[in-house]
């Protein structure tokens, strides 16, 4: 559980895509999201509670703040992704695809499990490949 006071560090996400034709063909923007869920916590009998056990943060540890001017796809920025990522690798020859920009959101649709959401997007042809960590 986060603690007030110790903003943690940096965080590794890995992934494989999967081996889906779609990511050949596709002539679109491409769009990926990372989703951070609370957690339950369950330790008070009969009162579970979700709770942040991760808190996304800017490569300064500052906290992620959702902002009316970066949390739409259409006000994605590759500054903002520079901010986020310290560092986006691929195993693929030609690396990982140069983002078109970033943003971070939240989904709130059910107030006690608030999920938050940083986007990468991809401009057409520029993609994540099939079967590729």
């Amino acid at each position: 559980t986060p603690e007030r006071g110790n903003p943690g560090g940096p965080v590794a996400i890995a992934f494989v895509t999967g081996d889906l034709a779609h990511y050949a063909t596709a002539t679109g923007q491409q769009h990926l999201v990372f989703e951070i869920l609370p957690g339950l916590d369950d330790t008070i009998p009969g009162s579970p509670v979700y709770r942040d056990v991760l808190l996304p943060r800017t490569n300064r540890l500052e906290p992620l703040i959702v902002s009316a001017d970066l949390d739409q796809p259409a006000e994605a920025r590759q500054d903002f992704c520079g901010k986020v990522f310290i560092e986006l690798w691929s195993e693929d020859p030609e690396g990982f695809p140069m983002p078109d920009g970033c943003y971070y959101s939240e989904d709130n649709t059910n107030p006690n499990v608030v999920v938050k959401q940083l986007h990468i997007l991809f401009s057409p042809k520029n993609h994540l490949k099939k079967n590729t960590k």
